[in-house]
């Protein structure tokens, strides 16, 4: 928690994307002082860049960075079936880093998924700047995964661990562009994780502020918690993932964030920590993603990953 010219790259073909406006519109139902936040140049050029990591039967790796709407550059890792597609797209934020959701885009990948993991920008003891990079980034990545040739622009999805699970609940509620979210331990805000949670880290920026820095930081912060925009996600379809032993998230705040959200939704509890490291999770989440998305062969690449038999 506490760890807050053109696209498509080498070989790519690139489709481009037709805006009728320079800024991307945004969702009518969140409030437009909210909404103003996270509005961007989607005609700025991306300058999008791929370099080869790694090539496996079935896949390929690449680095992948590209103009951030907020300046400086947004970086992560494509992950890339092997065909020509149009593939699935889902973009995957994991407050430990991106490779934390390889397992995932790796799997997905033999279904018929793209995936970019992104890079979230570091907290700082601001955090609006970086939330609000944060969302914007997201939103670019779509961009970028819409542009690429071998991308479906409709079948987008996004999940998020954590800190990234707040950003996309924001996410969901500016930009409709998506079909599905997965939510993975988060909760309804940054400014609720600091003012009430127990995990050590929150307890720590508490206690390290005077009264009055903690609420001009809460103050700065709660323009960019969930709620406002989470209750506004629809028509995207929405998975809960969250741990019954989560010391950072208790019951009480994953439930509160399900129940603030818009149908249609879902809501798993696993026998975990904050980690989120049971089998089932991993399976549960590319199920619904595959559902969604329409990865009609994902059952069979499951059970070959869990050495079961063919049906």
């Amino acid at each position: 928690m506490a760890e807050l010219e053109g696209a498509g790259g080498v070989g790519a073909e690139v489709r481009r994307v037709p805006f009728l406006l320079a800024v991307l519109p945004l969702a009518a139902q969140v409030r437009p002082e909210l909404a103003k936040l996270f509005e961007y140049d989607a005609a700025a050029p991306l300058a999008a860049e791929e370099t080869p990591v790694e090539a496996r039967d079935g896949w390929r790796m690449r680095a992948v960075k590209f103009a951030g709407p907020r300046g400086g550059q947004a970086t992560g890792l494509l992950v890339i079936p092997d065909g020509k597609g149009p593939f699935a797209g889902i973009i995957w934020t994991h407050s430990q880093g991106p490779s934390n959701f390889l397992p995932d885009a790796l799997l997905l990948a033999r279904a018929g998924a793209l995936s970019l993991l992104l890079d979230l920008p570091a907290s700082s003891e601001q955090m609006s700047p970086e939330m609000e990079k944060a969302v914007v980034n997201i939103r670019r990545a779509a961009d970028l995964l819409a542009a690429r040739g071998d991308v479906d622009p409709k079948r987008l999805a996004y999940a998020g661990h954590s800190y990234g699970a707040m950003m996309g609940a924001v996410v969901a509620g500016v930009d409709k562009r998506f079909k599905c979210f997965v939510f993975e331990v988060g909760l309804l805000g940054m400014s609720i994780h600091l003012s009430t949670s127990p995990h050590p880290w929150a307890k720590g920026v508490r206690e390290s502020m005077t009264k009055e820095k903690f609420e001009a930081l809460m103050e700065r912060i709660r323009p960019y918690d969930a709620g406002p925009y989470i209750a506004h996600a629809a028509p995207a379809a929405l998975l809960f993932q969250s741990a019954r032993f989560d010391e950072g998230v208790p019951e009480k705040d994953a439930q509160d964030f399900f129940d603030r959200a818009s149908q249609p939704k879902e809501m798993k509890w696993y026998d975990t920590g904050h980690e989120a490291n049971d089998i089932s999770v991993v399976v549960d989440r590319a199920r619904f993603l595959g559902k969604t998305l329409a990865l009609l062969s994902l059952e069979t690449v499951i059970r070959k990953k869990l050495g079961l038999s063919a049906r």
